[in-house]
């Protein structure tokens, strides 16, 4: 009786109950009023706004609340839990409400949440339904659902920004073309690239699509940039965007074939030179005739050094020299060491080399087109006193103690005769 007094004073109008407002407010539940006027504006869920009763004496502030059911959606995000299915067998009407008891019994996150905070959530989520304590848990995997979306809007900071300076360092890779690079490594590993680009080109056409030249670099692996790239596409493509492969393969074979042989078989093709693969196998810094002062200066120091101690250097940096052929279990000496390991073998011997001298030295050995691998052969070479070990190792030939040539015997084992007796 008193609630219905509440209704009749609620919407009463000059001794009259306006009905129609009435109707409004309740089918607010489900119902959208004016919805055909506004076809772009958002329905709510089923049940969302529906006022759960709580309990107001266990009443707790929305941050609180917050922080807990943030928390809980951490944990279902985590572990991949969805609330709504833990609750499932308590549940047999589907009707999004279980007892308290069956709500604390099939809670999932009961070991990870305090016991007050789970009482707070129950709190909230508190109705009572046809006389009983009902816990709305589709209420919660709703709310957990929403928070485990919810993107915090991003605070800005003052950041700084890295921003290298430009290396000045110029290479002398830089001096050749991208034809000439090409012509290098195909000739270092002696490729055919025409059987590669002709397995895209079934009809013998001469041209392909820039995917297929792409996918030829990457099997034969070519080391292009992207400069390098743009380069060929901007060179042999053509109005249709196809890429002339044939006339890049001819230009790339000249350098170490004729075109059309076998029209002319008594044409001499000239042998390979290690010039020619230079610039696949080596990129050295430009330096400046100050630079080249300094170090050899520094080399001179080292060479006395080395002299009076009797030192072997290109040992000491074989140590660090672990180079091995993949799939093989020989090991092959690289002839090159990472810039620490050069610096360590210098401080280890007592050589008393600073770091400005040890930049420097990385400025002339460093030849792979980088400041961190340090071709300790040449080094050696460089500042071994011996030049008969010199020679032998720059030309990667035997020293004549190698050579192994005896006084005493031949190379058939029979006995070389005195020059004495011979005379007499």
């Amino acid at each position: 009786e008193d609630q219905f007094g509440e209704l009749v004073r609620e919407f009463a109008v000059h001794d009259r109950v306006d009905y129609s407002r009435f109707v409004q407010q309740v089918e607010q539940v489900f119902l959208v009023q004016g919805l055909e006027k506004t076809p772009r504006q958002l329905v709510p869920s089923p049940g969302a706004t529906v006022k759960r009763a709580s309990r107001s004496a266990r009443h707790v502030e929305n941050s609180t609340l917050h922080g807990i059911l943030h928390r809980v959606a951490m944990y279902a995000k985590t572990r991949g839990v969805v609330l709504k299915y833990c609750f499932n067998s308590f549940d047999q009407n589907n009707c999004g409400l279980v007892t308290e008891a069956q709500f604390r019994r099939a809670f999932p996150f009961d070991a990870l949440v305090p016991e007050h905070d789970l009482q707070t959530i129950v709190d909230h989520y508190f109705e009572v339904r046809d006389g009983i304590d009902m816990v709305n848990y589709r209420a919660l995997h709703d709310d957990v659902d929403q928070r485990q979306h919810w993107n915090p809007v991003k605070q800005h900071f003052a950041t700084s920004t890295f921003v290298p300076n430009p290396s000045q360092s110029q290479w002398t890779s830089e001096n050749y073309s991208v034809e000439q690079k090409l012509q290098a490594q195909v000739a270092e590993r002696r490729i055919r690239l025409m059987e590669y680009f002709q397995d895209f080109d079934p009809l013998r056409k001469g041209h392909c699509t820039v995917g297929q030249l792409r996918t030829v670099c990457n099997i034969v692996r070519l080391k292009l940039s992207e400069e390098e790239l743009e380069h060929i596409l901007r060179t042999y493509s053509r109005v249709d965007g196809l890429i002339c492969y044939d006339a890049l393969v001819a230009v790339i074979d000249s350098a170490f074939t004729l075109p059309a042989l076998e029209k002319t078989p008594r044409a001499r093709v000239l042998p390979m030179v290690p010039d020619l693969t230079y610039p696949a196998r080596r990129a050295h810094l430009k330096l400046t005739v100050e630079d080249d002062l300094m170090i050899d200066a520094v080399e001179a120091v080292l060479r006395d050094r080395i002299e009076t101690r009797r030192i072997e250097p290109l040992q000491l940096f074989q140590d660090f020299d672990r180079g091995h052929v993949p799939g093989t279990k020989k090991a092959v000496q690289e002839n090159h060491c990472t810039r620490q390991q050069f610096a360590r073998v210098l401080s280890a011997q007592g050589f008393e080399v600073t770091t400005a001298e040890i930049e420097m030295l990385c400025k002339r050995y460093c030849d792979l087109g980088n400041l961190d691998r340090v071709n300790y052969r040449e080094f050696s070479a460089a500042v071994d006193v011996r030049p008969e070990l010199r020679i032998a190792r720059t030309q990667d030939i035997a020293t004549p103690r190698e050579a192994g040539k005896n006084k005493y015997f031949t190379r058939n084992g029979q006995i070389i005769p005195s020059p004495r007796w011979q005379t007499a």
